[in-house]
C-alpha cells in the first residue's frame, strides 16, 4: 500500500499521532503505517470522520452545480427497502459493470474497485453520489467518488436519449440505482468487515 493509502486510514483513526519529523504516525508503534489491505488496531475517531465527511459533501455539492443528486447511501437504504437484488450486490466479492465486452468500465472487489487502469482502496472512499443532468436531447447520469485526501473522480454511467426510436440508455450494464447501491454496498461491507465506520 501506498502512503496515501495508509493516510485513508491513519488520517480518521484515535491512535494517530503528528511526529514533526515523520508527519502522521501510528501512537502505538510511533512509525508510519505498514499495514497490508486494513489496519487491526483501526479505530474511528468520529470527529475526524464527520470532519472528512463535510469537506466531500461540499465537494460533491459544487460539482453536481444544477445536476440532481443522489447519495449513494440513500440508494442503498432505499434499494434495503425494496428488497434489493442480493446477487447483484453480492456476486462473490466482485462485480464488473460493462460498457463493452473487451473490459470492464468498473470493477467492484472485496478490497476496492478499479476504474480504467486505477484501483481505489474503500479505506480512500470518503463520499459518493450520482448526478443526473437533463439536455434538451439527453439526460446524463455520472458517478462521482470523492477520494481521500481530495481527489474527485467521475465515472460516466449512462445516457438516455429523448429522441422518438432511441430511446434506451447506453452505458454500463446496470441502472444508475444498482451501480450506486452495489458501489455502496460494497464499502459498507469492507468498514464492517474491518472494524470501521
Amino acid at each position: 500500500m501506498t502512503r496515501t493509502e495508509h493516510l485513508a486510514f491513519c488520517s480518521k483513526c484515535t491512535n494517530r499521532k503528528t511526529d514533526f519529523d515523520k508527519g502522521i504516525v501510528c501512537s502505538l508503534t510511533m512509525e508510519h503505517a505498514d499495514f497490508i489491505d486494513y489496519c487491526p488496531d483501526f479505530s474511528t475517531d468520529p470527529k475526524e470522520l464527520k470532519i472528512q465527511l463535510e469537506n466531500a459533501e461540499t465537494i460533491l455539492e459544487d460539482k453536481a452545480g444544477l445536476s440532481r443528486r443522489f447519495k449513494t447511501s440513500k440508494i442503498l437504504n432505499d434499494f434495503k427497502n425494496q428488497n434489493f437484488r442480493n446477487e447483484f450486490t453480492e456476486k462473490k466479492g466482485l462485480f464488473n459493470f460493462w460498457k463493452s465486452e473487451l473490459k470492464p468500465v468498473l470493477t467492484l472487489t472485496e478490497l476496492g474497485f478499479q476504474h480504467k487502469d486505477q484501483f481505489y482502496r474503500w479505506s480512500q472512499v470518503i463520499d459518493s453520489q450520482i448526478t443526473q443532468f437533463n439536455t434538451s436531447n439527453s439526460t446524463v447520469w455520472t458517478l462521482q467518488l470523492v477520494i481521500y485526501p481530495s481527489q474527485l473522480i467521475q465515472i460516466s454511467i449512462g445516457e438516455q436519449f429523448h429522441i422518438p426510436f432511441f430511446n434506451n440508455i447506453t452505458g454500463l450494464d446496470g441502472t444508475p440505482e444498482e451501480i450506486g447501491a452495489s458501489l455502496e454496498h460494497h464499502k459498507l461491507k469492507f468498514w464492517k468487515n474491518h472494524k470501521g465506520v
